[in-house]
This record gives C-alpha cells, sequence and structure tokens, in this order.
C-alpha cells in the first residue's frame, strides 16, 4: 500500500469529502503522521536487514556507507557463512568506523567484503507513490494512526473518536506481534517455576 492509498483509506475512515492525496495542506500533515507511524511499527517489529559492504586495506568500513541509517549492529559475518565475527568501533578515524577482526584462518588472505545485519530506521515516505518500509502485514494500521492525529488536534467533541482509532491502531499492532511471535505465556512450562522467555 502506497502513501497516496494509505491517505484515502484515511480520508474515508475521516468521512472526509475531499481528496486527501490531491490536498496540499492535508497531504503534508497527513505524511507526517504516516512517518511517525512507520517509525512506531518498525521499533515494535525491529526491522533488520543485511547488507554486503567493502572493506579497506585495514579492515575497516563507515557506517555512512550503508544504505540505511543504522539504530544497531546486529551482527557482522563473513558474505558466504552466518558465522559471526567480532568487530569494534575504531576511535580516533571519525565517528561509524568499524574494523573487523576475522579468524586465524583467514588472517593471511582476509576477505574484501562482509555482511552486515542491522536495525535501521525506515526511510521517509515522501511522495504519494512511496511504499513504508515495514512489513505489508501491518500497512492497514497507518490510516489509523493518522485519523487519531488528526481528530486530536481538533476541538473537544471530535477527539474522543480519536481515542478509539489510535486503540485501534494499538490493539492492531499487539494482535500482529502475536500472530508473529506467539503469545508470551505460550513459553510457559506447566509444573516447573520458570519462563522460557
Amino acid at each position: 500500500m502506497n502513501l497516496n492509498a494509505i491517505l484515502e483509506e484515511t480520508g474515508a475512515l475521516l468521512n472526509m469529502d475531499i481528496d486527501v492525496a490531491s490536498s496540499n495542506i492535508y497531504f503534508v500533515k497527513f505524511r507526517k503522521f504516516a512517518n511517525d507511524a512507520v517509525r512506531i511499527i518498525a521499533k515494535r517489529f525491529k526491522e533488520n536487514r543485511i547488507e554486503v559492504i567493502d572493506l579497506d586495506e585495514e579492515n575497516c568500513f563507515d557506517l555512512g556507507y550503508l544504505n540505511r541509517t543504522p539504530l544497531k549492529i546486529e551482527k557482522i559475518m563473513l558474505v558466504d557463512s552466518e558465522k559471526p565475527l567480532y568487530w569494534e568501533q575504531v576511535n580516533g578515524r571519525g565517528t561509524g568506523i568499524i574494523r573487523v577482526y576475522f579468524p586465524k584462518e583467514l588472517e593471511e588472505t582476509p576477505p574484501t567484503q562482509v555482511a552486515v545485519r542491522y536495525s535501521y530506521e525506515p526511510r521517509r515516505l515522501e511522495t504519494g507513490e512511496d511504499i513504508p518500509e515495514v512489513p505489508e502485514f501491518s500497512h492497514y494500521l497507518i490510516p489509523y494512526f493518522i485519523a487519531a492525529q488528526h481528530r486530536f488536534s481538533q476541538d473537544g467533541d471530535v477527539a474522543g473518536m480519536g481515542n478509539y482509532q489510535m486503540q485501534m491502531f494499538n490493539q492492531g499492532l499487539q494482535d500482529l506481534e502475536r500472530e508473529q511471535y506467539g503469545e508470551r505465556r505460550s513459553y510457559n512450562l506447566k509444573g516447573y517455576n520458570y519462563h522460557l522467555i
């Protein structure tokens, strides 16, 4: 679902007679709310990606060369293996420089590339054709968040409906999280006094 479709759904939730996507005032306001919703969803589902990146002669790379702004490096590994490598942030060479250490068997001829798994900040939605960088199954929740935020900015009579739509957003997130990861209490072992999580 792209931003235009999200705004169309939002207009339907708000019972607006205008085309929200073509109204510059609403487009700018609702786009900001959509980006806020995407950020919340991304944090909840801990979106991450793997990229292959080139190393310099000192086995270092700059985080600035990754395609997204990294929030946290989850793992650095060999390109053809899931085996994790040791790494550290290098002081004195500027911020964002990472040095990778290879096992003894690879020290003679170290690889020139590594795979980096990291969680990231999703790209901002700018145009109507942009698609949120969160799982597609969560896109239907974004209009609820936008509608709730819009109603909160209105007078008191309309703000009550915003509470309902915010509850729909939060409940939808919880339901999706449960579907994806299971119930927390489903990990309880009967007859034991501990949890696996």
